[in-house]
């Protein structure tokens, strides 16, 4: 589900009431629902474990309130 390598993803997360969907190239990735948090901040945040001198960019990141 997720490309590998120099190609690009296109990662989407909606967060409508209490559930948090997670898309990564137009397929459903994940899904979680939790009610205790009411409201919040948006973040995006990257990284790897085992591999150094990784580089993850991010371009077209948009919030959009329902």
């Amino acid at each position: 589900m997720i490309s590998q390598g120099y190609t690009r993803n296109q990662l989407r997360a909606d967060c409508v009431g209490p559930r948090l969907t997670l898309i990564v190239n137009q397929q459903k990735f994940a899904e979680v629902e939790d009610t205790d948090f009411s409201m919040g901040d948006v973040g995006l945040l990257a990284g790897v474990y085992q591999t150094p001198g990784v580089e993850i960019h991010f371009d077209n990141f948009y919030v959009i309130k329902p």
